[in-house]
């Protein structure tokens, strides 16, 4: 068996940290001669095999050294017994690619959390199933696809920069598409997002040879800022999901707020009377309350109203329907505008409206 030795250098994983203090460091470790890296792949070969859980980490602590260095001696020493024994291997062990293949189809497509993959696995019995290995292979496989699409040198390419911002544990990830093709253009994950942080990151987007058109996005201040200085060029469009959702969501609680303030008057002006009031002021007490209920009522099909509108127009925005199928964007255009002619003439938004348009 070939004597491996624990790499110096940090994995790609755990280069991205910024202090040394946030991982361990490991060292070669040249005490470990042959029969103790045997010893410890066998011991790990079996664990996998019998599905015991804790061992990899135990190894792990006991020797000092990674649990991805445990897992390559064992997975040295299973093909290293394939070859030995004519490829036969504990029946319990399913193919390594497998469970890969399993990992990464239940992360994307399912969109399963780590321990959710975790259960996934052992339910159908599959090897490598702990959330310690999950992970390690998801960060392996993360830190070798590159963060920007890259194009054959001295080739460019024509697209739309469609930029936003989203978040993981409060960490922003700046991200570039295509909508036309949906291709990821670049992806960065960073400590803060500033106007100098999308400069840099459309920069290189223009390096790999993508030549922006214009651009949407939404109205982030780091965004706008960086368009002003470095795309002021470019048509900048906000895009058409939060250009709707955004401007008509505020009216939308607006009215919701109004709606509620006028009932809570309602329910105040509706006082238990008094017998020993006159005649004028029990007339003065119904009147009011019969105002606030009338009031009440005609903010609740406001709201009612505009709500409605707003819904389908969200509604509208959706790609495909509930069949899973692609929806016309035309008829989707239509509706939209429908709506908001509605907005405009019943409700009179006309300002709002006008945004959108």
């Amino acid at each position: 068996m070939t004597n491996q030795k624990i790499m110096t250098e940090k994995s790609p994983i755990t280069s991205k940290t910024n202090t040394a203090a946030e991982r361990k460091k490991f060292i070669r470790r040249h005490d470990l001669d042959a029969f103790t890296r045997l010893t410890i792949a066998f011991t790990a070969l079996v664990a996998m095999a019998e599905k015991q859980r804790g061992t990899i980490t135990k190894l792990a602590q006991e020797f000092l050294i990674s649990r991805t260095f445990v897992y390559m001696l064992a997975n040295s020493l299973l093909e290293t017994s394939q070859i030995t024994f004519n490829d036969i291997c504990p029946p319990a062990l399913h193919d390594k690619s497998s469970s890969i293949a399993h990992i990464l189809s239940l992360r994307l497509e399912g969109k399963c959390s780590i321990k959710a993959i975790s259960n996934h696995l052992k339910r159908f019995e599959i090897d490598n199933h702990s959330q310690g290995y999950i992970s390690q292979i998801l960060n392996e496989i993360g830190s070798l696809l590159p963060n920007t699409l890259s194009l054959p040198e001295g080739d460019t390419v024509q697209v739309i920069y469609a930029s936003d911002e989203i978040f993981s544990k409060r960490s922003p990830i700046l991200i570039t598409v295509d909508p036309v093709s949906s291709a990821i253009l670049k992806t960065e994950m960073l400590d803060k997002r500033t106007a100098e942080a999308w400069i840099n990151h459309w920069e290189s987007v223009e390096d790999s040879g993508c030549i922006p058109l214009y651009l949407v996005c939404v109205e982030g201040t780091a965004l706008v800022k960086g368009h002003t200085d470095h795309l002021s060029d470019l048509i900048r469009q906000p895009d058409t999901y939060h250009a709707i959702a955004h401007v008509l969501g505020i009216w939308d609680k607006r009215f919701e707020k109004i709606a509620c303030d006028a009932i809570e008057k309602e329910y105040e002006s509706n006082v238990v009377l008094n017998s020993e009031l006159d005649e004028i002021q029990l007339l003065r007490i119904i009147n009011k309350y019969e105002e606030a209920k009338t009031k009440a009522q005609e903010k609740i099909e406001i709201y009612d109203s505009f709500h409605y509108l707003y819904t389908c127009i969200i509604k509208e925005l959706d790609i495909f329907d509930e069949n899973g199928k692609l929806r016309d964007r035309r008829n989707a255009e239509c509706n939209i505008e429908v709506c908001l002619d509605l907005l405009e003439s019943e409700i009179e938004l006309k300002k709002p409206v006008k945004r959108i348009l």
